[in-house]
């Protein structure tokens, strides 16, 4: 029983994180598909699967099913705070680009962007969050 569960928990995920790839790809039907702005599309959402990847597969099962909340919030900002700022460090050093050219940043302009990626990232964390306790709760 826990193993259909289980089966049922992977292909949801995979049909939701599929559908969020494939969305970009989606929005460039009627225009003429521009390979390198999908390419900056699918490495931004990147960055938010590797948040939910690491809460579910990790943290999650290790804290949130623990009982553990103090640690579980505590580990999973900082989850979001390093996958955000890796992902911002490397999309400056990478701007794919064919010169590979850094984009030139303020720091206003940074401080919003991370703000919005880990506003998103805490998001992203509070529905996997979610899906566990609800699994968790179905079990029971």
């Amino acid at each position: 029983m826990k193993t259909r569960y289980k089966r049922i928990e992977i292909t949801v995920y995979s049909i939701v994180w599929v559908l969020v790839f494939l969305f970009p790809y989606l929005m460039q039907v009627n225009e003429q598909i521009n390979s390198v702005q999908l390419l900056q599309r699918w490495f931004h959402l990147s960055a938010f699967f590797v948040i939910f990847i690491v809460n579910i597969t990790v943290l999650a099962p290790r804290f949130l099913e623990q009982k553990r909340y103090r640690s579980y919030c505590f580990l999973s900002v900082i989850l979001v705070f390093v996958t955000i700022l890796v992902y911002m460090y490397l999309r400056r050093i990478n701007s794919f680009s064919p010169l590979h050219i850094p984009p030139i940043y303020n720091v206003a302009r940074f401080t919003k962007d991370f703000f919005d990626n880990s506003l998103i990232g805490i998001l992203i964390v509070g529905l996997g969050a979610a899906a566990k306790l609800i699994k968790s709760w179905i079990n029971e």
